[in-house]
């Protein structure tokens, strides 16, 4: 939570001295005004899309063995693989690490607004009602 308001107390102009001193501040602040909940106000969706990601990086990475297990190829730390096939296998995953992260993104923004919105619409609310206004995307 800190985090985030850190970042939007910058983009507001209000520059914190210290990025810890501006952490412990606003940690004071959100505890006074919203209590231990309000600590962890965005928290569910954070776990939602690390959930999410996690799972998909997970479901490919098996997919990528059985692929690779079925062409015959070599285990990826085998010695005598080609350094050129090594790059090319590398830079699959790659493209796919940040594929799955592309793809996850909208939930780690849902997650970002909820932290910085004031009023007391519940996360669900506030997803369908920004869905609304601004579309799925």
């Amino acid at each position: 939570v800190s985090n985030v308001k850190v970042l939007n107390e910058k983009i507001k102009g209000t520059r914190p001295k210290t990025s810890l001193a501006a952490t412990i501040r606003l940690l004071r602040e959100t505890y006074t005004s919203e209590g231990v909940l309000g600590l962890y106000k965005g928290g569910h969706i954070f776990l939602l899309h690390q959930a999410i990601r996690d799972g998909m990086r997970f479901v490919v990475d098996r997919g990528l063995r059985a692929l690779e297990r079925r062409l015959g190829w070599k285990k990826w730390d085998a010695e005598d693989i080609e350094p050129k096939s090594k790059r090319r296998r590398f830079l699959v995953r790659l493209a796919l690490k940040y594929s799955i992260d592309s793809l996850c993104y909208p939930v780690l923004l849902v997650s970002t607004r909820t932290i910085i919105k004031n009023d007391q619409e519940t996360s669900w609310q506030s997803v369908c009602t920004w869905s609304r206004e601004e579309g799925l995307l």
